[in-house]
C-alpha cells in the first residue's frame, strides 16, 4: 500500500513493513524505496514496479491490481 503522504505499507511471508517511501520514475515504471525501520539498522527495500495500465503494476514480475 501507498499512501498519498508518503508512507508506505509493505506485508510478506515474515515481513511487516510500515515507514516512508520515495518514487525514483522512469518511463513506464521505476523504483519504489521504502525504508525498512524495524531492523537494527535502517535500511532500503527497493522493489522494481512497472505499470502495466491504469489500474494493475508489476512487482517484480507479479501482478497487482487497485483497491479503492
Amino acid at each position: 500500500m501507498v499512501s498519498q503522504s508518503g508512507y508506505c505499507e509493505f506485508k510478506a511471508v515474515a515481513t511487516h513493513i510500515v515507514s516512508e517511501c520515495s518514487w525514483n520514475g522512469g518511463n513506464g515504471g521505476g523504483i519504489l524505496t521504502i525504508m525498512n525501520t524495524n531492523q537494527f539498522q535502517p535500511a532500503p527495500y527497493p522493489e522494481n514496479i512497472v505499470w502495466v495500465n491504469d489500474t494493475t503494476i508489476a512487482v517484480w514480475g507479479d501482478l497487482f491490481y487497485r483497491r479503492e
